[in-house]
C-alpha cells in the first residue's frame, strides 16, 4: 500500500483515503418534534441531514449522529465519545474543557405560557405563582437566580399542559418556537404568552471540543449553513420552526 501511495504521489495524483480521524461524532439533544429520533421529518432532523449530506459529499469526512440524554452530554464531550453536541445554549454550561461554537441555526426564547380564558385565583400574601416545566428542557442558569414565581419540574410536556387545565399550575415554562411544533395546533391555540417578555433568550448552535478536527468540521458546517441562509433554503426547511 505504501508503495502504491508513493507512486501515485510521484505522478501527481493524491489518492482519496478516508481516515478514521475524519469521523465526526455528533450527539443530538432530543427535542420532541424538533430534533426527534421517532419523528424523523422534524425540522432540525431535516436541516442537519441536509447539512451533513453536503459536507460528506464535498469532503472525506464521515459524520455519525446519536441521540443522547442531556444529563450525559458533558461527560461524553469531555471523554471524547462525541466531538460535538447539537443544539446547545451557548455559554449555558460549565465545561471543564475548551469548546467552540458554530454559527446560529435558529433564535429561541423561553416564555411563561398560560391557558386562554382561565381565571386566576388571587394569590395570597407571600404566595408565588406556580410555573411548571419539562425536566428534560435546559434553561441555562435560570434556576440559580431568585424569582418571584415557583418553578416545578414535571416529566413531560403533556403532564404540564394537564396541570394547567386542572388548575394545579398557573403557567408553563417552555421554548418558542419549539412549543409551536411540539404541541398540536389545537393545544397551542389554547395558550397565550407575551412575546415581548421572554424569560430567557438564546441562539441554537452546535458546540464542539476545541480540536483541529472540530475546527475543520465547523468551517465546513458554517460555510454550508451560510449558503442555506443566503438562499432562503433554511426558512423553507424549518417551516413553522423558523425564527431568524
Amino acid at each position: 500500500m505504501k508503495l502504491i501511495v508513493i507512486f501515485l504521489l510521484t505522478i501527481g495524483i493524491m489518492p482519496s483515503i478516508a481516515y478514521s480521524d475524519d469521523k465526526v461524532n455528533v450527539g443530538y439533544v432530543e427535542l420532541t418534534k424538533v430534533l426527534d429520533s421517532v419523528h424523523t421529518s422534524s425540522p432540525y432532523n431535516q436541516l442537519m441531514a441536509t447539512l451533513f449530506s453536503r459536507i460528506e459529499t464535498e469532503t472525506n469526512a464521515k459524520i455519525n449522529t446519536l441521540y443522547i440524554p442531556s444529563g450525559r452530554l458533558n461527560v461524553l464531550l469531555q471523554n471524547g465519545s462525541v466531538d460535538c453536541i447539537f443544539p446547545v445554549v451557548p455559554n449555558g454550561y460549565d465545561r471543564k474543557m475548551a469548546t467552540i461554537f458554530s454559527d446560529g441555526t435558529n433564535n429561541v426564547a423561553s416564555f411563561h405560557f398560560y391557558l386562554q380564558n382561565k381565571k386566576k385565583a388571587p394569590l395570597e400574601q407571600g404566595e408565588k405563582e406556580v410555573i411548571v416545566y419539562n425536566r428534560t428542557s435546559y434553561f441555562g442558569k435560570l434556576f440559580e437566580q431568585p424569582h418571584d414565581v415557583k418553578y416545578i419540574a414535571v416529566d413531560s410536556q403533556q403532564i404540564a399542559i394537564n396541570l394547567l387545565r386542572k388548575g394545579r399550575a398557573d403557567g408553563y415554562l417552555a421554548y418558542y418556537p419549539d412549543i409551536k411544533v411540539s404541541l398540536s395546533e389545537q393545544d397551542f391555540q389554547q395558550l397565550i404568552f407575551d412575546k415581548a417578555k421572554p424569560v430567557t433568550e438564546s441562539i441554537d448552535k452546535m458546540e464542539c471540543a476545541d480540536t483541529e478536527k472540530s475546527q475543520n468540521f465547523l468551517i465546513k458546517f458554517n460555510a454550508e449553513l451560510r449558503k442555506m441562509k443566503n438562499s432562503g433554503e433554511i426558512k423553507h426547511i424549518l417551516g413553522d420552526y423558523y425564527n431568524l
